[in-house]
């Protein structure tokens, strides 16, 4: 394995791990986006949330992966921030029609 994006002490180290990682994705399956798993162990309703939950409780990676970001305490947002996510979430209205459909 020898991407250009690492360096080669990395590539050493992911060709030492290859054969661990091989051996887990056999069983566990791929693992899923940081996000995605974090948002399914948080309790996020998704879409993919039992298969996300699924593979962590089989990977190993994964497990460790997300107590160690629930570990991690992120920095509290703005209220602006907070205004701005909030309004994201609030469902969208449709519009209402200039003209009566009765006409």
């Amino acid at each position: 394995m020898n991407r250009p994006d690492f360096h080669p002490e990395e590539g050493e180290f992911l060709r030492e791990i290859e054969p661990t990682l091989t051996r887990i994705r056999s069983v566990a399956g791929a693992c899923p986006p940081n996000d995605l798993l974090m948002a399914a162990v948080s309790g996020v309703p998704l879409e993919d949330a039992e298969a996300v939950l699924e593979h962590a409780s089989r990977c190993p990676i994964c497990t460790q992966l997300s107590r160690d970001l629930a570990a991690h305490e992120l920095p509290g947002v703005s209220d602006a921030e907070d205004r701005r996510i909030r309004a994201r979430w609030e469902p969208r209205r449709a519009p209402r029609p200039t003209t009566s459909l009765w006409n």
